[in-house]
């Protein structure tokens, strides 16, 4: 499949509409349409947010998975669902160049868990109209024989309940719609696509 030509396509001019935590810019773009005649001018606010990384965690001796619960404001108001279901995740903040090692730290500090070994699933935009985020997925090897039920970093004001979901409930917790984030959902179908190779991996 040809893609589209990116280099006819012009910022025109920029504005930082806010700047705080994260950054909103309004980009003024031109660009010719696909038939290579039209030009076609656009204005659209990008949110600037950090990038992040996210594991699913895999303990192959007792073939389950770590999910942790914390609370997530969005879906609060948009759904009244305090504490969804997902997997350990972090922003790659000013100055972490290996998305690996935070997801490393991720596990870690969300999950009391360290990743013996690593599989990359890939990366992905999540808001590809609006924002700049990217989350890079990968999928650990753990061992959670003694993990504690509870994590977080205090001082961030975190604070998750960690859940040892066998391999079989996590299916049905999928097909019955129960895992609701986005990261989560991508790095478990992929899981269940690749099933018979991460456990090859991680004997």
């Amino acid at each position: 499949m040809k893609m589209h030509d990116p280099h006819n396509i012009k910022i025109k001019k920029s504005e930082v509409m806010y700047a705080g935590f994260n950054k909103i810019t309004r980009y003024f773009f031109e660009f010719s349409g696909f038939d290579g005649k039209t030009t076609l001018s656009m204005d659209k606010e990008v949110f600037e947010r950090k990038s992040a990384v996210a594991a699913l965690l895999y303990d192959p001796k007792r073939d389950c998975v770590v999910m942790i619960e914390q609370f997530r404001p969005g879906c609060f108001v948009a759904e009244n669902i305090p504490y969804p279901l997902e997997i350990p995740a972090g922003l790659i903040d000013k100055g972490a160049t290996d998305p690996e090692e935070v997801a490393r730290k991720e596990a870690s500090e969300e999950a009391n868990c360290d990743i013996q070994q690593m599989m990359k699933i890939g990366y992905f935009f999540p808001e590809i109209s609006f924002s700049s985020r990217r989350i890079y997925l990968f999928c650990g090897k753990v061992d959670v024989s003694k993990t504690h039920l509870s994590g977080g970093l205090k001082e961030e004001n975190e604070d998750t309940k960690i859940s040892l979901v066998p391999v079989a409930d996590l299916r049905k917790l999928m097909e019955e719609g129960r895992i609701i984030n986005s990261h989560t959902l991508i790095a478990v179908q992929w899981f269940f696509l690749n099933l018979e190779k991460v456990r090859k991996e991680f004997s």
